[in-house]
């Protein structure tokens, strides 16, 4: 099944999104086995392969908690380059997220590599992850650092290093 998206709303500007049409194929964590740090929405919500942006979108939320995470099993290992994080455009995300891929489960996900630094979503309803480098791993997670309080994902995306196909 192949998505393509057409237009996103960003603040005051509205960007073209069709060169990224993407088959559920190419993303690692399509339908894969998930888990968070508690659960208020199930974490499988976060890799069903929806991408509405509506208010009745189902999403993995957390209970709230010091530094909640949320990780998917990717059954495999995979060489991973880009992590795409969805999120409701109408909700400010402005604390501090992380991303860590390697072969470490909970409750060991810290001793997994970080991809990149840390980042905030702020405006924006999806933000790409890039890897420095590809990082080879069984797991990717994603953690909200530094004080208290939910985990909110709609949808998470595991591009393969050399799987990102432009339209």
């Amino acid at each position: 099944m192949t998505k393509n998206f057409n237009w996103i709303f960003l603040g005051e500007a509205t960007f073209s999104e069709e060169f990224f049409s993407f088959s559920d194929s190419n993303n690692a964590a399509f339908k894969k086995p998930t888990a968070q740090s508690g659960t208020i929405k199930a974490s499988s919500f976060a890799t069903d392969g929806s991408h509405y942006n509506i208010n009745t979108e189902k999403c993995a939320k957390t209970t709230s908690q010091k530094d909640p995470w949320w990780r998917v099993d990717l059954e495999r290992e995979v060489l991973v380059r880009d992590v795409y994080i969805y999120k409701h455009s109408y909700v400010s995300v402005n604390y501090l997220l992380q991303i860590r891929v390697g072969n470490h489960d909970n409750p060991n996900l810290k001793k997994n590599s970080p991809c990149g630094g840390s980042f905030r979503f702020k405006q924006l309803h999806w933000k790409r992850i890039r890897c420095p480098s590809p990082l080879k791993g069984r797991f990717v997670s994603i953690t909200r650092i530094v004080g208290n309080g939910i985990l909110k994902l709609c949808e998470v995306e595991v591009r393969e290093e050399g799987k990102f196909h432009q339209h």
